[in-house]
């Protein structure tokens, strides 16, 4: 490429930017071509910097973007723009009228953030929102700004010095954490005594969620109903979702259920979430239509026995493998042989993951001292816990997989 740009002299540097500047993020047949081209890009990116271009990136010119969003997110400026504006383009004095702030400083924020593609800028002098800083908007997207700053920089700023403190040991050990050494604690127990916290991580694990494959786009619909049909029981749930959070995943498959089916056939099958009382959605029991909000704690005995499928999505990565094992022997114990099934949502790593799998692995190692996991870790642990691989589902350019795991007989 570096020699048919100089052959081909400002023509063919014309010609590359004029491609580069057209793709969006619809110009792709499938989203593993768009990741493919991401990635090819931002490894191209890596090659055309100095070195001094990425030490300024990275120490100077991205910390800068993040304080810019969270002043902004702060003064609710992406969400009044939004609603109040209807994101027309604006200047800097409309801007600082509609969220109460000094005209010069919120200018100088909004130059960094269209200077790094955050916002756009017209030759006017009017800023435009992008899809991103559109959707910082959203309770679920917008979460992530102040999610930087409650978890993400506070762990990453003590974990160097959480790691020389264990002699570079590989953290493993769930009681003894970066976030114990600088809270005395976990973090799930921190999140317990910070409701506004626990907002925030619950938003994020949702736009999470609902930007990556659902998993029924992974282990279909009617292969799970094809399972349930062998019960000598039809009444036994469908799925009982575990550790589910705020109901995202089952809420998904309910409505899959009834596109696929129809309300009245959908309403014969039971779903069931399970959390912790504070992770539940509580006072949204009456919403979630078609789904049984049960209390429970996944290390203690499962109370639902011999449903088709047990389903955990990205629950096993917070753990230590001891833990997994116990977790999943639980669900064994409740399986009913030859027909239930362990669903276990995860990312699998493998030797060239994507950026986004092994950030996911620093995030555990800074957060739980746990682990994302190979395939041979995630067999081992399914196997110690009396359970054995019958398939793994995924698709191109989709991170994580579904592992099919059923009671050995």
């Amino acid at each position: 490429m570096e020699a048919h740009l100089h052959e081909n002299g400002s023509d063919g540097i014309d010609r590359l930017l004029l491609e580069l500047n057209a793709l969006k993020c619809g110009s792709f047949a499938s989203t593993a071509q768009r990741v493919q081209v991401k990635d090819a890009l931002l490894a191209a990116l890596s090659r055309i910097e100095t070195p001094w271009e990425t030490a300024l990136r990275l120490v100077f010119t991205e910390p800068a973007i993040g304080a810019a969003l969270k002043i902004c997110y702060d003064v609710d400026l992406f969400k009044k723009w939004i609603d109040d504006l209807g994101a027309m383009p604006a200047d800097s004095e409309a801007l600082a009228k509609l969220v109460g702030v000094d005209e010069v400083l919120l200018s100088r924020l909004l130059q960094h953030l269209a200077a790094t593609h955050i916002l756009l800028k017209t030759a006017s002098g009017r800023y435009i929102p992008t899809a991103f800083s559109a959707a910082l908007a959203t309770s679920e997207l917008g979460s992530t700004v102040p999610f930087l700053y409650q978890t993400t920089l506070p762990g990453y700023s003590n974990l160097p010095g959480f790691l020389k403190a264990s002699g570079y040991s590989d953290p493993c050990n769930g009681a003894q954490t970066n976030w114990h050494q600088m809270c005395g604690g976990s973090r799930f127990e921190e999140l317990r005594r910070r409701p506004s916290d626990m907002a925030v991580f619950q938003a994020v694990m949702r736009a999470y969620a609902a930007n990556k494959e659902h998993w029924t786009a992974l282990f279909s619909v009617e292969q799970l109903l094809r399972q349930h049909s062998t019960a000598a029981d039809l009444r036994v749930p469908l799925l009982v979702d575990v550790g589910g959070g705020t109901g995202y995943d089952v809420k998904r498959l309910r409505a899959a259920l009834v596109a696929d089916l129809g309300l009245a056939e959908a309403s014969k099958y039971e779903l069931v979430l399970q959390d912790l009382g504070n992770a539940l959605p509580l006072h949204e029991k009456a919403q979630i239509d078609g789904v049984r909000v049960m209390e429970h704690d996944f290390f203690l005995e499962q109370p639902i026995k011999g449903a088709t499928a047990y389903y955990l999505h990205t629950v096993l990565h917070d753990w230590s493998d001891e833990q997994a094992i116990a977790i999943l022997r639980g669900l064994a114990a409740a399986c009913a042989p030859g027909r239930s099934r362990v669903l276990i949502h995860e990312i699998i790593i493998t030797g060239d993951a994507p950026a986004a799998a092994t950030t996911s692995d620093m995030q555990m190692m800074m957060v739980l001292s746990s682990r994302e996991r190979t395939e041979e870790a995630w067999r081992a642990i399914v196997t110690g816990a009396g359970l054995r691989v019958a398939a793994i589902w995924g698709l191109p350019g989709s991170m994580e997989s579904v592992i099919e795991a059923v009671k050995v007989d």
